[in-house]
């Protein structure tokens, strides 16, 4: 106790056997099963909050849209989804065409998975465009 320069008797001694509880980074105290409280959002002005408002938008955001706003590379930009989803955001992908994605936050609580939303053929408006198939 003297090399701490803490007196046996005082508030600041820790009694034996008595751990002190680690705290979160993000400054969020455990709840009482320990497990570290989540926080309601990012920080405002900060990339990840960036992500979100790109998201929020009513046609979502590609994302060449959200490298491009944050600075990430591609991976990063995935992975700062995957991200969002552990923190309860229900961030979907739609399938446009053939290779694009929009991602959007809907309005779900939970993650039900990729959607595949078909284009419209833009002369007529009556469906999916149909690829022709060669004849056997």
């Amino acid at each position: 106790m003297k090399a701490i320069a803490v007196d046996e008797g005082s508030q600041d001694a820790i009694e034996p056997g008595e751990a002190p509880q680690p705290q979160a980074k993000n400054g969020a105290s455990p709840d009482e099963r320990g497990h570290a409280a989540r926080v309601a959002g990012p920080r405002d002005g900060s990339k990840l909050a960036l992500v979100i408002e790109h998201l929020q938008r009513a046609d979502g955001a590609t994302i060449i849209d959200l490298t491009h706003a944050t600075g990430w590379l591609p991976h990063t930009t995935r992975a700062a989804l995957t991200g969002l989803r552990k923190r309860g955001y229900a961030v979907i992908r739609e399938r446009v065409g053939a290779g694009d994605s929009v991602y959007r936050i809907s309005d779900a609580s939970a993650y039900k998975g990729d959607r595949a939303v078909p284009q419209r053929d833009a002369m007529d408006g009556r469906g999916p465009e149909q690829k022709a198939t060669p004849a056997a």
